[in-house]
């Protein structure tokens, strides 16, 4: 199921963060930091 992006006026950093996942400029690991 795709979701929607969050609207910038709510969350500056959610809707980056969406943003990022969306256009799928990074992936998930399991390293931290």
């Amino acid at each position: 199921m795709k979701k929607g992006i969050t609207p910038r006026e709510e969350s500056y950093s959610k809707w980056y963060l969406d943003i990022v996942e969306q256009a799928e400029l990074a992936e998930n690991s399991p390293v931290r930091g």
